[in-house]
């Protein structure tokens, strides 16, 4: 009783619960009231999660216990404005009760807000805490849901509780955190001119502030978004689009950029120019000063090279040398003031200094250059004197940096395990030896001291030093100067004098071998000091020449005697260093004379092996004997001489193909003959069975693809397949009428045998090898006798017999009748078919001919299926199946078998019924050509039939549509008067009465006329159904055509939709008109949008005082499509503002600047009529893409005195517009007669002057403002 009390108390108390939870267990929780709290608002984030926490209000178990929930907190503007990116809603209806809180904040705003203290804290309430009932307070759970972008946004806390019942129930309470310390901007105005620098990592954010002209205040962000366009692209910029902002980077560097702010809550947006710019120069760390002798080198490379550091991009490093001189009392030879330089792409520059000082040297430090000679020093090697070409070509990609013809490969064998790039592997080899290139003087082409350095490779630079730098590795390597040769206290020169190592009057070339000594004199001009030294140069050619010439030579005995001659070829020969070679010839058998120069013979050798030698030498008196093998055979073969072209006839009574000619092999001689020899002997092979070999092959000869292979035999029965060798006669077969047939003729100057010779036989190193020679004989082969062909017989099949192209093309397919090569294989030709009296009818549209009046010992085969159709057609079984007899297959008989052809003409209607013709001919080799035809009737049997008196006979092939009720009625249009509504139905053809011996097409025709009965519309539906198999207009309109007729009457109240589509309006001309496209879609549920009366009137300038009914200025009267494309006009024709020839459902035209007003009426056949009525405006729009015509109604002149401009004018304007090259209107003047205008608040650009008279536009002018 005590629990019920308590009920009934809180349904009553302040109607906190609805009243349908009154006397009942269901849970319910009620979240705190939602709030609004400042950024600045100071809480801790757990009392979100406490339930009890008053902060943001608790959830309670018993609503008795709810209390206010209160912040202290600032207010602000922006509590009353929507922030779209964070969905806060601002302030909305003020009607709601309870009051939003994004309203109610907006409230606190407007009532305490004060200018003079905006960080002041007020009191604010937001209403009460939550509660739960009739659920288990332990259950109660929140999950808070921290929705914040930046420092603003919402915060969500959503409760749960179990109910009695273990029902779920939810609850959401939402506290908005709104950003107070920013500025709210609806009118944006940017600056014009927008300079940011990038910072250390090279980037720079682009925010709002950037861009908006705002006087010590934040703008607030989140409220505008910002675009960055290359100025000139219009390509969208956005270096890092992971990064919050537009972010710019070194690659828009002295680039012009635009960017437009947008206010996302209004759409107002505005730009600015924005110039990139990099203000942090390069950081140059610079190398320590040095001192160093005057013996060493000063180049960076070893005295050290600046570093440098730039965050944003590549650099340029460079040096300059100032040099103080030295001399002997001073005791330094120079110092070097070395500045360091380096500049980005930005232009901005760091230096530093760096002192070099370069002390002198005496004569006791001066170290000589090594000899030469193979004992300190490798001796210089005649041909690897210096050749200048270009390497670069053979410098690779860092890290290898040489390839293989440059690399050193003693340096890389030597260091296996290091890596195989530069340095640690792979480095430039030096290629030779540099000398001295003095034209004329005494130490031309010497060995030059001074080296020739590699070029500095083509990725190397002071920023990136990849691989090499210049005069880093020796190329071309000199043989050295004293030390100090830099030193100016130091003077030092050399004389050399050479001695020639060669061979007398031999050309030697450029650098002949010689020995060289160098003496040196070196001066110390601070003491007076001498040093004299001799350096040793030997320049040697350690490799004899090469001769390039055969081992051995096999020799044949000549024609007249049995020894043999060597005409010696000059051999090829090498050297690394001389121009001229020496050689000659050494033999201890025959006759040798001759000279290198003339050339050496060698006669009179014996058969048999010798050996001879060839001696070369250059002119270090290197030398080489190659020792060559000379091998004299007797090598001469028989004389093969043939017959140059003979005919043979093939002949006999064998099966056509299987007669052949045979021609013995001593038919093909023409006196051949052997030199040493009383007697020769021969064999003979067709040229196309040697199959590419020289003797004849093991390889089967396959009968389809060598020509008359089987009747040459197989020549070899141990093998397997089909051998052919040379033997003593050939065959010829059909194959090869009326060709060239090649033979070989091979001459024998020792017996070889009787019948074929094995390949092998004649082979190198076997019994008849070098023992033949061949020729070759052209064979015609004939044939001049005449075939005979017979066709296949005429026959008449119906059109369910089965045809098939594959069988009519081939000639041995006995479907049809076959054309057979052997008399005895002929057998007779019969179909499988039905008999039918149309077998003795003439059909005129396929040309069946019918029963005709023949010989009764040769009927023709239409009579032949009359005969059978008389005999056999029984009318209770149509479909019964006979064989019929037709003729035997046909045949042709030749000499050699001839290729028979077959052309098939389908000359079958619909291709199912008619005639077709198989044509059959032979044409021989000799040009005679025999042919015959047959001829195969297809007749329909059952064709397809409608009962054109009674359309309800159950004997037709077609089911027309409530035949017996050919009048019918629907209610409504759209679907019910589709046919495939079964209430009106649509034909079906008779199963099995389509086939592929008809071609069947039913189509229908509606049309649409007023009813005089009750209903509104009357349908005459008209179908036809046509066999195009039978109907032929030629010969009888009506056969294979009919007709059928359905009268729907039909009721409809519906009226027409009518929807009017106005497109986008052009730019205005200077007469103030614009054209613009408007027409209408009409639909009707009944009839086509083609049969739709359509009119329509247009009220220009919406002012009622037209001439028409309404007020209308235009009008077009009643007038469907259909009627205007027959070419007819609507009674009333009336709007010059759009072509005479559109039609009613088109209003597209020019009108004035101003707004409109257009009705469109439509009505159907039943009279339902729908009207609509729609205003559209024509506005001011300058198309800046042309070229403005001035008007010469006006002209604007300025005045040069008071900086302003007159108007002079010819007419009578009273208002003048200012507009600028997008189309926006900038300033409205009043204007009368000759005025001053003062224009100065407009910036340099290309306006549009727009002069008024009474309101409407009379004339423009083209107006360029330069400041």
């Amino acid at each position: 009783m005590k629990n019920y009390a308590l009920i009934m108390f809180i349904c009553i108390w302040a109607n906190l619960i609805p009243s349908n939870f009154c006397f009942s267990q269901s849970p319910v929780i009620v979240a705190p009231a939602d709030m609004v709290i400042s950024n600045s608002y100071l809480f801790n984030i757990s009392a979100l999660s406490d339930r009890l926490d008053p902060t943001f209000g608790k959830m309670l178990t018993d609503p008795l216990d709810s209390s206010e929930i209160i912040t202290f907190d600032i207010v602000c503007e922006n509590y009353c404005i929507e922030n779209k990116l964070t969905g806060y809603p601002g302030y909305t209806s003020p009607n709601h009760v309870p009051p939003f809180a994004s309203t109610l904040a907006c409230n606190y705003y407007s009532q305490l807000y004060d200018t003079n203290q905006t960080d002041k804290k007020y009191e604010l309430h937001w209403g009460k805490d939550g509660y739960t009932l009739f659920t288990d307070p332990s259950s109660i759970q929140i999950e808070v849901q921290d929705l914040r972008i930046g420092n603003e946004g919402s915060i969500r806390r959503i409760f749960s509780a179990k109910g009695l019942n273990n029902e779920i129930v939810r609850t959401t309470q939402t506290i908005w955190v709104i950003d107070c310390a920013c500025t709210y901007l609806s009118e944006l105005s940017c600056k014009d001119e927008i300079q940011v620098f990038l910072n250390a990592d090279c980037l720079y954010t682009v925010s709002p502030e950037d861009l908006v002209q705002v006087q010590g205040q934040n703008l607030c962000n989140s409220y505008y978004s910002v675009e960055v366009r290359d100025w000139i692209t219009n390509r969208v910029i956005d270096r890092d689009s992971m990064q919050n902002g537009i972010q710019l980077s070194k690659a828009d560097i002295r680039r012009t950029l635009k960017a437009t702010i947008t206010n996302c809550i209004n759409g107002s947006n505005c730009w600015g120019r924005i110039e990139v710019e990099d203000s942090i120069p390069p950081k140059i760390v610079c190398p320590p000063n040095v001192t160093i002798t005057c013996d060493k080198p000063s180049t960076p490379r070893f005295t050290g090279q600046a570093g440098v550091v730039e965050n944003c991009g590549d650099y340029n490093l460079t040096y300059k040398d100032q040099i103080l001189r030295g001399d002997c009392a001073l005791a330094y030879d120079r110092i070097i003031t070395r500045s360091w330089l380096v500049e980005d792409e930005s232009d901005l520059k760091s230096q530093c200094i760096q002192l070099i000082t370069i002390n002198l040297i005496g004569i006791s430090d001066i170290k000589f250059p090594p000899d030469y000679n193979d004992l300190k020093e490798p001796s210089l090697l005649c041909h690897e004197k210096i050749n200048n070409f270009d390497v670069t070509p053979h410098f690779s990609n860092h890290p290898l940096c040489v390839d293989g013809f440059l690399l050193d490969s003693a340096f890389w064998l030597a260091h296996p395990n290091e890596p195989d790039i530069y340095p640690n592997r792979r480095q430039p080899r030096i290629l030779g030896w540099n000398c001295i290139d003095d034209p004329g003087g005494d130490k031309d082409g010497h060995p030059n001291p001074d080296p020739v350095y590699y070029p500095q490779h083509m990725q190397w630079s002071m920023q990136n030093p990849l691989c090499w730098e210049s005069a880093q590795h020796i190329m071309w390597q000199g043989t050295g100067r004293p030390t100090g040769f830099s030193c100016t206290n130091i003077s030092m020169s050399f004389k050399d004098e050479k001695i020639i190592a060669t061979v007398d009057s031999c050309d030697f070339g450029a650098a002949p071998c010689s020995k060289i000594i160098r003496s040196w004199t070196v001066l110390d001009w601070c003491n007076g000091d001498i040093a004299k030294y001799d350096q040793l140069i030997k320049i040697v050619d350690k490799e004899a020449p090469l001769i390039l010439y055969p081992d051995t030579l096999e020799l044949s005995t000549l024609d007249f005697n049995c020894l043999g001659r060597w005409e010696v070829q000059v051999p090829w020969l090498l050297d690394n260093c001389s121009h001229e070679i020496r050689y000659q010839i050494e033999s201890t058998t025959g006759n040798l004379t001759g000279n290198p120069i003339t050339g050496y013979t060698l006669t009179d050798i014996p058969l048999g092996i010798h050996e001879v030698y060839v001696v070369a030498m250059d002119c270090c008196g290197n030398s080489t004997r190659k020792k060559v093998i000379l091998i004299i055979e007797d090598r001469i073969p028989p004389v093969a001489v043939c017959k140059m072209k003979i005919v043979t006839t093939i002949s006999g009574n064998q099966l056509p193909g299987l007669n052949v000619a045979k021609v013995l092999a001593t038919t093909f001689d023409e006196g051949s003959f052997e030199n040493c020899a009383s007697q020769v002997f021969f064999k003979v092979l067709r040229l196309d069975q040697l199959q590419g070999s020289q003797n004849g092959s093991h390889t089967h000869q396959d009968d389809s693809t060598m020509y008359c292979s089987q009747f040459n035999g197989d020549d070899n029965t141990t093998l397997s397949g089909n051998q052919i060798y040379f033997d003593d006669f050939v065959h010829f077969c059909c194959a090869d009428l009326y060709k060239t047939i090649k033979v070989v003729l091979r001459v024998y100057d020792v017996d070889p045998g009787i019948g074929p010779i094995l390949p092998e036989d004649m082979n190198q190193g076997a019994r008849l090898f070098r023992r033949f020679s061949d020729c070759i004989v052209d064979v015609e082969v004939q044939d001049k006798s005449v075939p005979t062909l017979v066709g296949p017989p005429n026959m008449v099949v119906s059109c369910s017999f089965p045809i098939h192209m594959n069988a009519l093309n081939n000639p041995d397919d006995s479907t049809f009748g076959r054309v057979v090569q052997d008399l005895t294989l002929r057998k007779k030709v019969s179909t499988l078919d039905i008999v039918c009296p149309l077998y003795c009818l003439k059909n005129e549209k396929t040309g069946y001919p019918g029963k005709t009046t023949s010989v009764p010992s040769a009927p023709t085969a239409p009579n032949k299926a009359c005969e059978y159709s008389s005999s056999l057609y029984d009318p209770a079984k149509p479909n019964q199946i006979y064989e019929l007899v037709w003729g035997f297959d046909g045949y042709v008989l030749s000499a050699c078998l001839d290729i028979l052809v077959v052309e098939v003409r389908d000359l079958r209607t619909c291709n199912s019924q008619g005639k077709i013709e198989r044509r059959f001919y032979i044409e021989t080799a000799n040009g005679v050509r025999v042919s015959t035809t047959q001829t195969i009737w297809v007749v329909d049997c059952d064709p397809f039939y409608i009962n054109r008196n009674n359309p309800c006979d159950s004997l037709d092939d077609i089911i027309w549509p409530h035949c017996t009720m050919p009048t019918l009625s629907v209610s409504t249009c759209g679907p019910l008067l589709n046919p495939d509504n079964p209430d009106l139905g649509k034909p079906t053809l008779m199963q099995g009465s389509a086939d592929h011996c008809n071609l069947i097409n039913i189509e229908y025709v509606d049309e649409y006329l007023s009813s005089d009965t009750v209903t509104c519309m009357k349908v005459l539906r008209k179908w036809t159904a046509i066999d195009e198999c039978q109907y032929d207009p030629n010969f009888d309109l009506n056969k294979g055509r009919w007709e059928f007729l359905q009268t729907i009457f039909v009721t409809d109240d519906i009226d027409p939709e009518i929807n009017i589509i106005q497109g986008n309006q052009s730019a205005s001309d200077s007469s103030g008109f614009a054209f613009i496209p408007l027409y209408v879609q009409i639909q009707d549920n009944c009839i086509p949008t083609e049969d739709i009366k359509v009119s329509y009137c247009i009220d220009e300038f919406n002012d009622g005082n037209g001439k028409y009914p309404g007020g209308y200025d235009y009008a077009k009267s009643f007038l469907t499509i259909r009627e205007h494309m027959s070419g007819q006009l609507p009674v009333i024709n009336d709007n010059p503002r759009i072509p005479d020839s559109i039609n009613t459902t088109i209003a597209s035209g020019k009108y004035p600047i101003g707004v409109h007003k257009i009705k469109w009426i439509a009505e159907d056949v039943c009279g339902n009529r729908d009207s609509i009525v729609q205003l559209f405006e024509i506005k001011k729009i300058v198309d800046t893409k042309n070229q403005w015509n001035d008007s010469i109604e006006f002209e604007i002149l300025p005045n040069p005195n008071s900086g302003k401009f007159r108007i002079q004018t010819s007419g009578n304007y009273d208002r003048l517009k200012i507009i600028s090259g997008n189309g926006k209107e900038l300033l409205t003047l009043q204007i009368s007669g000759n005025q001053n205008l003062n224009l100065e608040s407009l910036h340099s650009g290309v306006y549009l002057l727009q002069a008024y008279h009474k309101g409407k536009p009379v004339a423009f002018k083209r107006l360029v403002i330069l400041n």
